[in-house]
């Protein structure tokens, strides 16, 4: 892993990254290229800073392309996220409530899901603790918070997505 501090060059309000080898016990395949450990992969985290517009985010992988481009095989960079904004039960309202969001989502491929019993990750939406299905309380000022409180009133599954996505330095690659 890099520290923070190497990673300040690229690190911009849209994630915060680390890097690290592909540690999975088996080779991720994806359409686009297969990810084998010991791979360099750049690992995204997105906290919650404002709006996740598009044009940062493509700004943020040129500028770690840019960061780590000897070290790349083939000249892609390799970007993985693991994030409920990945989860694919969620890109229909993604579509309709976010289209920063889901912008972001369709950028990455998805390899993985979990599934959770519980909302776990519904504080970052109603700025409170979702407990189990009960949306009596939560807030619905909204699109995405009154879309969220219908999704889970219609008994939607939780859970995050796992995806990754490649970058050649310009665009992101099919």
């Amino acid at each position: 892993r890099v520290s923070r501090e190497m990673v300040t060059p690229f690190n911009r309000k849209i994630y915060q990254t680390l890097i690290e080898r592909q540690k999975e016990g088996k080779d991720i395949e994806l359409s686009a290229q297969t990810i084998q450990k010991g791979d360099l992969v750049l690992m995204c985290h997105i906290p919650s800073l404002g709006p996740l517009l598009h044009e940062q985010c493509v700004e943020s992988y040129k500028n770690a392309y840019n960061y780590f481009k000897d070290e790349l095989k083939d000249g892609t960079l390799g970007i993985r996220c693991d994030s409920w904004l990945l989860m694919p039960d969620y890109m229909e309202l993604f579509k309709e409530c976010s289209p920063n969001i889901y912008k972001f989502a369709k950028d990455y491929e998805i390899f993985g899901v979990d599934y959770t019993e519980n909302f776990t990750v519904g504080w970052r939406i109603f700025n409170t603790d979702v407990n189990e299905r009960n949306t009596e309380n939560l807030s619905q000022v909204t699109k995405l918070q009154k879309g969220f409180v219908e999704y889970i009133n219609k008994g939607g599954k939780f859970g995050s997505g796992k995806g990754m996505l490649f970058f050649d330095g310009e665009n992101l690659c099919d």
